[in-house]
């Protein structure tokens, strides 16, 4: 069985210099085989996310790029962008 993929935002703790999993990013119409993680980037509050192999409409393995934004004054939560 195909998983959706996630990809992770890892929080580096600056007493114990350990890193953490902050949050997980999913696709939220994430399908088996979409490849969703593959690629990342962050700059500042913004991650963005690619999905290479996702079909959008009738165009298949066509790919997707999800951006999510922090909404957080922590930085311990991101959300889809809307935009």
């Amino acid at each position: 069985m195909a998983t959706r993929g996630l990809s992770r935002v890892l929080e580096r703790d600056a007493r114990s210099q350990s890193w953490s999993i902050s949050t997980e990013l999913h696709a939220l119409d994430g399908q088996g085989e979409d490849q969703f993680g593959r690629s990342t980037a962050i700059d500042g509050d913004t991650a963005v996310v690619g999905a290479p192999f996702d079909d959008v409409g009738n165009f298949l393995n066509s790919g997707s790029v999800y951006v999510f934004e922090n909404r957080t004054a922590l930085g311990a939560e991101l959300h889809p962008d809307s935009r």
